[in-house]
């Protein structure tokens, strides 16, 4: 059914024209089928003036499609069905290039993932932390910084103390060994000294014996 529409146009084609150009007589020939060609304008009337080519083609479409419903019912349920069947067949081989291309991309991360955990191996790179953290676990994360910090601080006076007190321990040996061993050098110094005094007052002694000696024996002779 062909509505051969603006003939109101100046230059509209005539029917003969239509089927001319259109093929028509070829088309009907090999596929053994109905044509009809309505001449009409649709600016001539619209509702119940409407153009009467127009309804006249209406009407004899509406006719053959009564007459051949069995049959043109037939042909459309073979065609639906051939074309869900086509439909089908281009989903499959759709899904099947999707799968083909899926395996090959999983292949190629797998081999760049492993390439990605050798060069991990020979240069591990640092873990990176995610900014992004609930309040609450940076708190909690941040408490126990701080009690780490504490302890750290705690231990690292502890043995401050530890070292002041070993470290002053040998000092207050080895003043008690100075201390000791001027006590020594002071005690034989005073030996020293006592024997020097009475060594000296031992010599005095017997000058004085000798000195009396020798006065005792020049007045003998001179009595």
């Amino acid at each position: 059914m062909k509505l051969a529409n603006k003939q109101d146009k100046e230059g509209a084609l005539g029917e003969a024209d239509v089927i001319e150009c259109l093929s028509l007589e070829k088309l009907v020939n090999e596929h053994k089928c109905l044509c009809q060609i309505e001449p009409c304008s649709a600016v001539l009337g619209y509702g119940k003036k409407i153009d009467k080519s127009i309804k006249k083609g209406l009407y004899w479409l509406l006719h053959n499609i009564a007459r051949d419903f069995d049959a043109l019912n037939e042909r459309i349920q073979k065609d639906t069905t051939e074309q869900r069947a086509l439909e089908e067949q281009e989903k499959r081989e759709r899904a099947e290039r999707v799968r083909k291309l899926r395996e090959e991309r999983e292949q190629r991360e797998r081999e760049q993932s492993d390439e990605t955990s050798g060069l991990a191996e020979l240069d591990p790179e640092p873990v990176t932390v995610n900014p992004f953290q609930p309040i609450a676990s940076v708190i909690i994360e941040n408490e126990k910084k701080l009690e780490k910090e504490k302890k750290k601080q705690t231990m690292e006076t502890d043995s401050d103390g530890c070292l002041l007190q070993h470290k002053i321990e040998p000092e207050q040996i080895e003043t008690e060994n100075q201390i000791g061993d001027s006590n020594q050098k002071h005690n034989e110094l005073e030996i020293v000294e006592n024997y020097k005094e009475a060594l000296t007052q031992q010599l005095e002694n017997e000058e004085e014996t000798d000195h009396r000696a020798s006065e005792s024996g020049i007045s003998s002779y001179v009595k």
